[in-house]
Formats: C-alpha cells, structure tokens, sequence
C-alpha cells in the first residue's frame, strides 16, 4: 500500500517516471537544459540527439516545441513536439495547460502568415507599381539634371569667351561694325601716316591737331593697338614710356606716336 501511495503522489506532482534508455538521452537532456538559454541552437541539436536515442522523452518534446516557437518560430514544428509532449506526458500533468495554450498561439501565428501570404501578395502589386514609377522618375530626373547643368556649363563657357573677346554685352553685328570701323586698312594706314597739315587759307599753315589717344577695351595689346591705326610696336611704347606695355588696363588711355585722320 505504501508503494501505491507513492506512485500516486508522483504521477500527482506531474512526473510521468524515469524515461526508458541506458541514461545517456538524460545526460542529453540535462546538458540541453543547462545552455538552454545560453545557446538555444546548441540545445535543440542536444535535444534532437536525445529523441533519436529514447523518442519516448516526453521532457525533451516539450522543450523542442518551446525552443522552436520561441526562438525560430517554427510554428508547425512547435505544435508538432508540443503534441508529442501531451501523448507521452499522460495525465494529469502540471504542463498540460501551458502547453495546450502555446499550440493555439502557434496555430493562430501559422493562419495569420498564410493570411499576410494570400493578401499581402495581391496587397503588394499597386505598391510594386508604384516604386517602378517611382524609379523610372527618378532616373529621368537625373537625365534631365545632368543635361541642365551641361547646358549652363556650355553657357558658362560662351559667355566667359565671349567677355575674354571684349564682346560681353554686345550684339553680334554691332561688335562687327565697331571692328570694321576701328581696324584701319593698309591704304589708309599709310596715309595716314604721310598725312600732313594742309595749308590754312592765305598760305598760312594750319596748327597741328592735339595728340591723339585710344582708350583701351577689353581684350586689346599695345601691339594690337599699334596695328589698329598702323605704327610698329616700338613706336607704340615710345609714345607711352610711363605705362606698363604687358598689362593695359580696360579703360587706360594710351597716347599714339602721331596724330589719326
């Protein structure tokens, strides 16, 4: 009778008596409990190798179905090791109730991922076209972008030269016209040149007209300056002997060796 009463008392405490085996699917066991929390990995492969060795440890089933719906979420094996657990376990157990609630949880965690699986697919298809849109308008922009700024960089460019040339500003043909007017041709640089007063009325001469200057634009040398109204560049710098001849000054009046008619 007493034997009886123990075997009552331990199968009221929820223990279901030693598992069947030679003792090392318990050491298994035991060493699985120890890194369970440390390595969960670890103890689901010590697990595994103590259900090959004694698949009736009910222990080791209701750990993998803990392991596996905790910290893989692997809901169907969950529910698979939490079944094993209640047929091998019996009853009563103090497991029963936690583990009859975790199945639920698992099942109900399986139906929302195939819900989310059948609607999310369909969900996602505007949203799908829409981030195609999207790039597509991106890339565009970034075409256009880089065309306006190699537009403006040409622009830069034009216009830079066109300052360089003394032609910022200007149209053109009035940039033309000036040239034309200002650049004297071979004929009338010589005569310029050999021009002399002509005689005042009464045969008295006439007195020579002031020194003639050029104020000197953008882009001109003194040589340049020198052929516009035909002398040589030595005579250019003898009739400026105060000026710095390399580096004229846009606005800088220079004095020419002779009168220009």
């Amino acid at each position: 009778m007493g034997l009886l009463a123990a075997l009552a008392l331990l199968l009221a405490a929820g223990c279901s008596g030693p598992p069947e085996g030679d003792g090392e699917d318990v050491a298994l066991l035991q060493e699985a409990e120890r890194v369970l929390d440390i390595d969960p990995r670890r103890a689901i492969e010590l697990l595994e190798l103590a259900l090959e060795k004694n698949p009736r440890l009910a222990e080791a089933h209701r750990l993998l179905g803990s392991l596996w719906a905790q910290t893989t979420t692997n809901n169907v094996e969950a529910i698979y090791h939490f079944q094993k657990f209640l047929a091998l376990a019996g009853k009563p157990n103090r497991w029963e109730a936690t583990v009859r609630s975790r199945i639920d949880a698992c099942r109900q965690r399986l139906v929302q991922e195939e819900l989310l699986r059948l609607t999310g697919a369909a969900s996602l298809r505007p949203i799908q076209r829409l981030q195609v849109q999207l790039d597509d308008a991106r890339r565009s922009n970034e075409v256009l972008r880089a065309t306006v700024l190699a537009l403006q960089a040409q622009l830069a460019e034009a216009t830079n030269l066109l300052a360089q040339a003394g032609l910022a500003g200007r149209g053109p043909a009035a940039s033309a016209a000036a040239d034309r007017r200002a650049t004297p041709t071979p004929a009338t640089a010589g005569a310029a040149r050999g021009a002399r007063p002509a005689p005042a009325a009464g045969g008295s001469r006439a007195e020579p007209p002031a020194a003639a200057t050029h104020r000197v634009r953008r882009g001109e040398t003194l040589i340049g300056i020198g052929r516009m109204y035909g002398f040589s560049l030595a005579e250019m710098k003898a009739a400026n002997p105060g000026i710095d001849h390399d580096r004229l000054q846009v606005g800088q009046v220079i004095r020419l060796p002779r009168p220009v008619r």
